[in-house]
């Protein structure tokens, strides 16, 4: 694939062409791919519908559209692998693929989901649409990796970890292979393994970010909080935002105005890159620290929900959880916030924590943060949510299994 600043030219080319071979299929599927490459993901299933319509038994197509809905549009994207499971045997090579898109679809909405009658049905059904992708094609790392996930995300740890070590021969230096490795270790309080297998991550992918924060984390349990190792790795967090800052803005001078829309990706990963820096300064007491990466997450999104979140934590104002709450209700990272406030402020409500268990029933920071509500009030059940929450952190994971993009 080309670059970014070289597709979004690529796809303005290939339509020009068009005007004069407006019925030839191979146009229709190469604007497709160089419109999809530019970040431009609706026009892309658009286009792919077209090429759909020009050859409707054709696997391929609607799992291109998947790839650009599955990580948006689950339901749309769970249609479009359904009808490609459809297909059955005519569906060829593809059909693990379509499977494994299927699996896919439905632990997000489970992610999502917010009963938990309805979580466990769509955990259910991505487990079932997994295991059969892997049936069809053992040999395929990705597909197995991703049932991997899904047993983690379900709380089999270990079944989650013999899937794994299955996968990592074949593929041993597939970044979210050995990011699931690494929180599967810590989930079992391997903590100096953890970091050594983040370790190897690392060096095989120096500039991926999403690596550096579980590390942190990582030398916070080992060492404490104010360690050398803590402080020292939070600066190079703080450092890595300000360079890639500079990165982007250079690239975006060179990209007209009317071209932008493709680098919206790289603008939501530096909110990211600044707020979990404001996260780590504000785990260390530098709250100055905290306020300049919350105000810089700020300028790129004022409005966004993980913004409104980390000031509500920094400034314990109970309004901003609210305004998070209103942009993004199911934000599991929301909920758990406002449980971490309300253990402090007790008076916030013991309903904030009877909905948190109710949405993440497998939290154990819900239920011990319940468990200390009904305690101060003297109920009965306070021994039993704290049990709960003692049995769920034993297979808590240092940071959420979550994290790690499911995505084609």
């Amino acid at each position: 694939m080309l670059q970014t600043r070289s597709q979004l030219p690529l796809s303005e080319r290939t339509q020009m062409s068009m005007k004069f071979s407006f019925n030839k299929f191979h146009l229709w599927h190469k604007l497709g791919l160089s419109v999809m490459a530019a970040g431009k993901g609706t026009g892309a299933v658009s286009v792919f519908k077209e090429c759909a319509r020009m050859r409707p038994k054709d696997p391929s197509l609607p799992l291109l559209a998947t790839k650009v809905y599955v990580g948006q549009l689950h339901w749309e994207a769970e249609a479009l692998s359904q009808s490609v499971v459809s297909m059955r045997e005519e569906a060829g090579e593809f059909l693990p693929r379509a499977y494994l898109a299927l699996g896919l679809c439905c632990s997000l909405q489970a992610s999502d989901a917010t009963l938990k009658a309805e979580q466990d049905e769509l955990n259910k059904k991505a487990l079932q649409a997994l295991n059969k992708a892997h049936s069809l094609d053992p040999q395929d790392a990705e597909i197995a990796m991703y049932l991997a996930l899904q047993l983690a995300l379900v709380c089999q740890v270990s079944a989650s970890m013999e899937h794994l070590q299955a996968v990592l021969p074949l593929h041993g230096d597939d970044l979210h292979s050995l990011h699931l490795l690494t929180l599967l270790l810590s989930a079992q309080k391997h903590y100096c393994h953890a970091l050594d297998t983040l370790g190897l991550a690392l060096c095989q992918h120096p500039d991926n970010f999403n690596l550096l924060f579980p590390k942190v984390k990582l030398e916070e349990a080992l060492f404490g909080p104010a360690a050398d190792y803590f402080s020292v790795s939070s600066s190079l967090i703080f450092s890595f935002a300000a360079s890639r800052m500079e990165a982007v803005l250079s690239e975006v001078s060179d990209t007209s105005s009317s071209r932008r829309q493709g680098l919206t990706y790289i603008w939501t990963t530096l909110e990211c890159i600044w707020l979990q820096a404001g996260e780590l300064f504000m785990a260390d007491g530098r709250y100055k620290g905290s306020q300049f990466c919350i105000a810089e997450a700020s300028l790129l999104f004022p409005s966004s929900h993980s913004v409104l979140l980390q000031r509500g934590q920094q400034d314990k104002a109970k309004d901003l959880y609210d305004k998070a709450l209103g942009i993004h209700p199911t934000g599991e990272h929301i909920v758990l916030g406002m449980v971490r406030d309300t253990e402090k402020r007790v008076h916030l409500g013991e309903k904030v924590l009877c909905d948190a268990v109710q949405v993440y029933s497998t939290s154990h920071e819900a239920w011990s943060g319940l468990g200390k509500a009904l305690q101060s009030q003297g109920s009965s059940q306070a021994p039993k949510c704290f049990l709960t929450a003692l049995e769920l952190e034993v297979s808590c994971p240092i940071r959420p299994f979550t994290i790690i993009p499911r995505e084609l």
